[in-house]
Parts: structure tokens; sequence; C-alpha cells
């Protein structure tokens, strides 16, 4: 008897898991420079998520944004980076100066 109420159980919570809900990604963006700043978010399929006007020492809400790859780019920074976006994962795109002070952009989870 014991038994089959411990299988009734794991088979339960197999279940349960396996049933979790799948959300979308959720990015928000942190400036850390001393001036306003844009940030945009583009996929290879065309889809672009663009920040606007973040104010200096800024975080923005958090936004669902669909699964995939993207780069980031900024208007105020030289680089790009490049993220996956997950189902079920929160992402901070932060805008920063290195330590040479040159504007710089890292994916933080």
């Amino acid at each position: 008897m014991k038994n089959i109420i411990f299988v009734s159980i794991v088979a339960i919570l197999i279940l349960l898991i396996g049933c979790e809900k799948k959300e979308d990604p959720l990015v928000r963006v942190e400036n850390n420079f001393d001036f306003y700043s844009d940030v945009e978010l583009k996929r290879t399929d065309g889809y672009t998520k663009v920040f606007e006007d973040i104010d200096a020492h800024q975080i923005t809400e958090y936004t669902k944004i669909p699964s995939g790859y993207y780069i980031v780019s900024s208007s105020d920074v030289s680089n790009e980076v490049g993220f996956q976006a997950d189902k079920n994962k929160k992402y901070t795109i932060e805008l920063y100066m290195t330590d040479k002070q040159i504007p710089a952009i890292r994916i933080k989870e």
C-alpha cells in the first residue's frame, strides 16, 4: 500500500513539473551612464525592440520579448552584444563604463 501511495505522489509531481507554464523572457535596461541613452534589441527574423531615452542611472521595468537570439546595440556604445533569450528567464541589459572609461554593454541573467 505504501508503494502505491509513493508511486502516486511521484507521478503527480512529474505531471506538475511537466505542465509548468512556459512564459516569454523578460528584459529590462539598466543605464549606469551619466547621460540618457537608447538600446535596441534585434533578431535575425526582423523583430526589434527599442528602449528610448533611458535616463542616467535608471532601470526600466521588465518587458516581455519573444524567445530567440538577440543582438543588443546602443548609439552610445561602439560594440554590440548577443544573447539567447530563453523562456522563463529574466535579463538585464546593463550600460556601463569599463575601467578605461569606455562605454560598454553586458547582459546579466
